[in-house]
């Protein structure tokens, strides 16, 4: 069998860490508690280690995995499995089995003693393929434990719950996701569409110099106002019965998802109760219907792909903060550079180091529109070093 070993391998695994234990017998003190949790003494090459059984037994199709594999290599004499193998590369292999599925390849050791090492114990990608599947059939046949969603207690509230937040328990409640998806999907378009200057009929329309007057002024906006409560009345009435319908309040509450739809919903009240008389009032209507752009995150509630996409970043925020702030640092540093560069012969495109920030984000992101760029030797000589880190991170 062929199996590719770099210099650090790194096998993952579907089933989570299991507790053992990796000491010289020497120091170990041997404690039964039943079958599976016997102590199972392996002697590589005179070197003794100890794990538990059921450690090793995580992957069934391996060497040391399975029982009935490994018995040949049992010395009943000295009540333990002897294998005249390479020690330094053992380590790394009874870890596989410690960690549940992670293998790395120790530096001091050459690749292909380790690949012999892998075929011998039977952990090449074969097996860990016969693994995976092994444990996809577990978690299909229920013998992975899930975690139970919290219900409501009361009978109608169960029966409101499972309408609204699981579509595919019943053929009403895939009606009702669909309806719910169409509402959202309509007062989307609205929040686009009515921005356009066509549909604008409460100005005066010009055209080849001659102004026209519309004939019924503000009725396109009428009409996107009636649709507009149309679908908030739609998400009122959705966000309440599911709070009511809840089983746990506070926790419905503080999900994201939820203060998303609350505040996909508040926008459309505060422009009914703020009248547009003066410039501030007109700055907060208009801030108002930004926030309704949030409406478009409802439909992660209608797409478990967006739920894992979601879920995805959630996981990667340490790196996003790490690749945010790499950026940071090579903004303000090239911004400056090119600043104190161009400051006296481009000083109109580069008038402080804020300002050439602009120039550094665009760089970096190989957007490059082109509306600000360096004239200067210096300057120039800062862009290219800056675009040999950007695409040398890439």
């Amino acid at each position: 069998m062929a199996m590719a070993v770099a210099t650090a391998v790194t096998l993952s695994y579907r089933r989570s860490r299991t507790t053992s234990r990796d000491w010289s017998i020497s120091n170990s003190v041997p404690v039964v508690i039943d079958k599976l949790a016997e102590p199972v003494v392996i002697n590589i090459g005179g070197k003794k280690y100890e794990t538990f059984e059921h450690t090793l037994n995580q992957f069934p199709n391996t060497l040391l995995g399975n029982p009935e594999k490994r018995k040949r290599y049992f010395d009943e004499k000295n009540n333990e499995y002897f294998f005249d193998r390479h020690r330094s590369s053992f380590t790394a292999i009874l870890y596989y089995y410690q960690s549940g599925g992670l293998l790395e390849r120790p530096l001091h050791v050459s690749n292909d003693i380790f690949l012999e090492e892998l075929n011998f114990f039977q952990l090449t990608d074969e097996i860990q393929k016969e693994n995976e599947e092994a444990a996809c059939e577990e978690e299909e046949n229920g013998d992975v434990e899930v975690e139970e969603e919290e219900l409501p207690e009361n009978k109608t509230l169960r029966a409101i719950w499972m309408l609204f937040e699981h579509p595919s328990s019943s053929p009403q409640a895939k009606v009702l996701a669909i309806f719910s998806l169409v509402i959202i999907m309509i007062s989307i378009v609205i929040f686009c569409v009515e921005t356009m200057p066509v549909l604008d009929d409460s100005v005066p329309e010009k055209r080849n110099g001659t102004v026209i007057q519309p004939a019924e002024r503000g009725k396109n906006k009428r009409i996107f106002f009636v649709i507009n409560a149309i679908c908030s009345s739609w998400f009122t009435f959705e966000y309440v019965i599911r709070l009511i319908a809840s089983p746990n309040k506070i926790g419905f509450l503080k999900g994201v998802l939820n203060i998303l739809d609350l505040l996909s919903i508040l926008p459309f009240y505060v422009t009914l109760t703020v009248p547009e008389e003066s410039a501030r009032n007109i700055d907060i209507l208009r801030v108002m219907r930004v926030i309704r752009v949030c409406r478009i995150f409802k439909l992660t509630r209608h797409s478990k792909g967006l739920h894992v996409l979601g879920k995805t970043l959630y996981a990667s925020v340490n790196e996003l903060i790490m690749l945010m702030l790499f950026l940071v640092i090579g903004v303000v540093l090239f911004a400056s550079a090119a600043y104190y560069a161009e400051e006296e012969t481009n000083h109109e495109e580069f008038p402080s180091i804020p300002a050439a920030f602009w120039w550094a984000v665009v760089t970096m992101t190989t957007v490059g529109y082109g509306d600000v760029s360096p004239k200067t030797t210096p300057g120039k000589s800062c862009f290219l070093k800056l675009l040999l880190m950007k695409f040398s991170t890439t």
